[in-house]
């Protein structure tokens, strides 16, 4: 192997997080096509970098990085994840208006939440959902303005309301679930049975992970 070879090889085993010396930047594969491009020779680009280094203020060296970032980075993991249910909800809300007009995600949840779990009380209702009680109160107003949900006494408590379905509401799930199945195959096109499974359960793991945080983080604010 020769001498660029051996440096482009030491270059690539180093860890990301790694200050690149000037022997190891001289290395890097992007600097060594410039060089060649331009026909510069190493002993003059050395030079122009120890000269633009001698130039900085003195300080903390600076760190140079690569700017790309492995897959199992822990930011790159936090990313995906953020920008995809982003996308997810901004694409699922423009599906649900275009075929339900009115209709919203947060409101087609509480629809399909009360259909699975009919007669919930308000205060229930937002625990399970995981919205305030100011929020959900205002998305009841809108689903009771759209003809979709009624209230009715629960026996025994009086101060308590029991949330229900109407009969459009239960025309306007079965349009939500056939929105649910488009977005769904548009979302996991390219996903066989396999990777569904695989996706599904680790999901579902980083749901208990935040789960567990918030409950903890729920009972240390009721103990102080």
């Amino acid at each position: 192997m020769n001498d660029d070879g051996r440096r482009s090889a030491g270059a690539s085993e180093r860890s990301l997080s790694d200050e690149l010396t000037l022997d190891q930047l001289l290395a890097e594969p992007i600097v060594r096509q410039v060089m060649h491009r331009d026909r510069i020779e190493e002993a003059a680009t050395r030079q122009l970098l120890q000269q633009a280094a001698s130039a900085r203020p003195a300080g903390k060296p600076r760190r140079i990085r690569p700017e790309t970032r492995g897959e199992d980075d822990h930011n790159t993991i936090v990313e995906r994840l953020h920008d995809t249910a982003r996308l997810w909800c901004k694409v699922y809300d423009r599906s649900l208006r275009t075929r339900i007009p009115g209709m919203t995600h947060a409101r087609a949840a509480v629809i399909v939440h009360l259909a699975e779990h009919e007669g919930l009380t308000q205060a229930r209702l937002a625990e399970s959902l995981s919205l305030k009680p100011i929020t959900l109160a205002r998305l009841l107003d809108k689903l009771e303005g759209l003809d979709c949900i009624e209230r009715s006494c629960v026996p025994g408590d009086r101060r308590a309301w029991g949330l229900h379905l109407t009969p459009r509401a239960r025309g306007v799930l079965a349009e939500i679930r056939a929105v649910d199945r488009t977005i769904s195959n548009k979302v996991g096109a390219g996903l066989d049975g396999e990777d569904r499974v695989k996706l599904t359960t680790m999901l579902a793991k980083l749901k208990a992970n935040l789960t567990a945080d918030r409950e903890n983080h729920a009972r240390s604010n009721d103990s102080g």
